[in-house]
């Protein structure tokens, strides 16, 4: 299918516009203002025809490409998941994207009688807020979102912690010689998602809290689970 000219939607606005082109990771389309406009894939409403060759073009090597290093797995893929709703997904899979907001993505969970997340924690997800939080699911377990890590090769200029993930799922918290570490509980569960390359919130799985490296000032959490309900 040539995916040239063919006529999509913006999810934000429905304004129809044509695809001319793909360019460092996004669509280019013909909105009318003379000049192409970039847009992440799935800010577009197309047929699902459409979209598969779509995603063939932004990444034609294929969806999932990742490096490995001595800062720990990094996500280098060029297109976008396709991202399933967080208000009506039954279970959750490694790899699984619901979006790009991670308030958004915990409220809608909240909403969603296949989970039933605490609401009385909500406020820790969103803009300038923590990501994270004890006692967010019925089971008991933690909520943690990480915008920052080594799979998407960044890290806050507020924070003074690095988030190594390891080949093998597990994520270690690298703290500086002047951060104050916080408080630990062995044997904590954390629901853990993880931002890629893409600017995308995908699932990564459940890791538990089992060591305190309190001379090297790191935490190990052992990644237990890759899948969720």
């Amino acid at each position: 299918m040539e995916i040239i000219g063919q006529e999509v939607r913006s999810k934000a606005t429905g304004v129809k516009c044509e695809i001319e082109g793909i360019e460092k990771g996004k669509v280019l389309v013909n909105v009318g203002s003379g000049k192409p406009v970039p847009m992440p894939l799935d800010m577009l409403l197309m047929p699902d025809e459409l979209r598969e060759e779509v995603q063939k073009a932004l990444n034609p090597k294929g969806s999932k490409k990742m490096l490995t290093g001595i800062a720990g797995i990094i996500d280098v893929r060029r297109a976008p998941e396709d991202i399933k709703n967080p208000k009506t997904v039954t279970n959750l899979t490694k790899g699984d994207c619901l979006g790009t907001r991670s308030g958004d993505i915990y409220w809608d969970i909240v909403d969603n009688e296949n989970f039933k997340w605490n609401p009385e924690v909500g406020g820790n997800f969103g803009r300038q807020k923590r990501l994270y939080s004890k006692n967010a699911t019925p089971e008991g377990y933690s909520v943690w979102m990480l915008a920052h890590s080594s799979y998407n090769g960044s890290i806050a200029k507020s924070e003074k912690v690095f988030n190594k993930i390891e080949d093998n799922g597990d994520i270690v918290e690298m703290w500086s010689d002047d951060a104050i570490v916080p408080d630990y509980v062995l044997g904590e569960k954390r629901v853990v998602f993880v931002k890629n390359a893409c600017d995308q919130y995908i699932f990564w799985g459940i890791v538990e809290t089992t060591e305190i490296r309190s001379d090297a000032r790191e935490v190990l959490h052992k990644y237990i689970s890759d899948t969720y309900r």
